[in-house]
């Protein structure tokens, strides 16, 4: 795969979640090891030039739940973002998990507390990656 620089994509909106799919996929081509990435867009669904990845462990815990979300929130102030993507790296299968759907309510729950817009989320697996319903991990 070509990955792309930042310069050649920075002016392309993301406005379906199909064009986010996409970008995301081009970013994260298959899973290599369990990560969360974040990824901001401005007012215009363009690209940010920021990509934070971070390594989770399987489910959200007590370290997690301290500030994520004002975290979140100041990020999203120092970048003059708009919109949050989350997308889950996690090596295995397209199929979500009980653990993967506890990460995405835990991130949906955070950025809703803290009054944050987001797309996604993405999960990223051994074949690529796949855009989430929110059917496929609210209960």
């Amino acid at each position: 795969m070509v990955h792309q620089h930042f310069d050649q994509v920075r002016e392309i909106r993301l406005e379906t979640d199909a064009d986010l799919e996409t970008r995301v996929g081009e970013i994260l081509d298959a899973a290599s090891r369990r990560q969360l990435w974040l990824m901001f867009l401005d007012l215009n669904s363009r690209q940010l030039p920021v990509l934070i990845p971070a390594d989770i462990p399987p489910r959200p815990g007590k370290r997690e739940l301290l500030g994520f979300s004002t975290f979140l929130t100041g990020v999203m102030e120092a970048t003059e973002a708009a919109t949050l993507v989350f997308a889950l790296e996690r090596p295995g299968s397209d199929h979500i998990s009980v653990r993967d759907a506890e990460w995405f309510r835990f991130l949906q729950l955070e950025c809703s507390s803290a009054s944050i817009p987001t797309r996604g989320p993405i999960l990223c697996h051994d074949g690529g990656v796949r855009w989430v319903a929110t059917d496929d991990f609210v209960t």
